[in-house]
């Protein structure tokens, strides 16, 4: 099982501002839910995804997982 609060991962910061930003344009910005962004992170990969209502972007980025979890950070 895998934490909500913390994860270590390497990996480039331009592949994860690409998928963060990616979700934060293709999500409504107002939203009656906002949910947030949750990253995870396991084995070589880090996703990050998003979801507002019927609405969910993700994208994958390569990196080298130290410890696996999962992280929520708050739209707003």
């Amino acid at each position: 099982m895998t934490s909500l609060e913390s994860l270590e991962l390497t990996a480039s910061a331009a592949a994860l501002a690409r998928a963060a930003s990616r979700a934060d344009r293709l999500l409504p910005t107002r939203a009656l839910r906002p949910s947030g962004v949750l990253i995870s992170a396991a084995g070589a990969t880090v996703r990050v995804c998003a979801a507002e209502d019927d609405t969910a972007v993700w994208g994958d980025v390569a990196a080298t997982v130290h410890v696996a979890g999962d992280v929520l950070v708050g739209r707003r």
